[in-house]
Parts: C-alpha cells; structure tokens; sequence
C-alpha cells in the first residue's frame, strides 16, 4: 500500500499522485494509527482519501482543505503493484 498511485477528480478534473513513505508517515501521525496494523483493523474510504490528499499536496498539486476535499470527491482510483488496499476492510468482515 506504501506505493500507490491514486488518481482523484474532485471537481477540479482528475489528478494523480503517488504515495510513498512519508506520506504514510503523514497519515499515521494525522490518525494516531500504526500503518502495521492496517491488516488487523482494515482501511476506511476515509483513510484512502486522506492518504490521496496528503500525497497529492506532497505532489503540489493544488488541494482544498480535507473536508472540502472529501465532500467534493467525483471520482477516485488506485492503482499500483501490491495488495488491493480495500482487501483489509473486506477480510474484516469474513
């Protein structure tokens, strides 16, 4: 999950960024949570558009504040090489 690419349309057309180690060391310290325990406790909509939004502000590229963000989101994706990011969420329920 570390390194993926996450292409989101807020309103302002879709932009993309890729997120790394830092931006995961952003979110844990914005969410109060270990990004080990992602497997254990799953990953929400919510901590996939703040991970997208820190990376993309990382990008500089152009951001509203994070609730203006969320509420305006069109359309998002991920993409990248490892795990589907929503598969921890999904397991949780099993």
């Amino acid at each position: 999950m570390i390194d993926k690419t996450f292409t989101v349309d807020w309103g302002e057309g879709a932009k993309s960024a890729t997120s790394n180690g830092w931006t995961i060391i952003q979110w844990e310290r914005k969410t109060k949570q270990k990004f080990s325990k992602v497997q254990e406790i799953g990953i929400g909509i919510e901590d996939m558009y703040l991970i997208a939004w820190i990376a993309l502000r990382d990008a500089e590229i152009t951001v509203p504040d994070f609730e203006r963000f969320a509420k305006s989101v069109r359309d998002f994706g991920v993409s990248g090489d490892d795990e589907n990011p929503t598969s921890a969420a999904a397991g949780a329920d099993e």
